[in-house]
């Protein structure tokens, strides 16, 4: 064999081994390094938006705080519990209050609705036209939210404490429930009139 001969076959070993190198080791590395780009490059953005939020942080920690302070208020409007001895209790002080004479207090159930439920109180009563007003006024004060509903005034008789009123309505208060089952309601609680 000749020396172009000779030349020609190592270029063509040469050639073959560059392109065994190529396809088995080369490509895969570049890819590889495609790869490893794309990931350092996603690591990359994820540290940068994580680092603004560790600048905003005191912020957050601030806004987080006063969202925290927001709920506890509003779960004094809407607690999780139904809380109704409580609420009982400031009803019969609220008429005591008013001079009106609670003749029956009843807890009529619960609906829910959504995320909250009410919760529904019979009421009877008996006092002046005024005193109902300051009665139900009082009770639009609290800071439980209460509404009242189907009001009724009727049988006014005249006394010596001027002339009575007779109402019935619903009080209506409301809990959230955030996807809890509604526990049943009690039964009804009754006190003695005044006289």
């Amino acid at each position: 064999m000749n020396t172009v001969q000779k030349f020609l076959v190592l270029v063509v070993v040469v050639a073959l081994v560059w392109v065994g190198y190529y396809f088995m080791s080369y490509q895969k590395k570049v890819a590889e390094l495609a790869q490893l780009q794309e990931t350092y490059q996603a690591t990359l953005r994820n540290y940068e938006a994580k680092k603004k939020v560790a600048e905003d942080l005191p912020r957050f920690e601030a806004e987080v705080q006063r969202l925290r302070e927001e709920l506890e208020e509003a779960l004094v409007q809407l607690p999780h519990e139904r809380k109704l001895p409580a609420l009982i209790e400031e009803v019969y002080d609220i008429a005591e209050g008013a001079g009106v004479d609670i003749v029956r207090l009843t807890p009529a159930g619960e609906v829910v609705r959504g995320f909250y439920a009410e919760i529904i109180l019979s009421l009877e009563l008996e006092g002046g036209y005024h005193n109902l007003a300051v009665f139900f006024d009082k009770l639009g004060k609290l800071e439980r939210i209460v509404n009242i509903a189907q009001l009724s005034l009727s049988s006014p008789k005249s006394t010596e404490r001027g002339i009575v009123l007779s109402a019935t309505c619903n009080l209506i208060t409301y809990r959230f429930i955030g996807g809890g089952a509604a526990p049943a309601a009690p039964g009804p609680k009754k006190r003695r009139r005044k006289t």
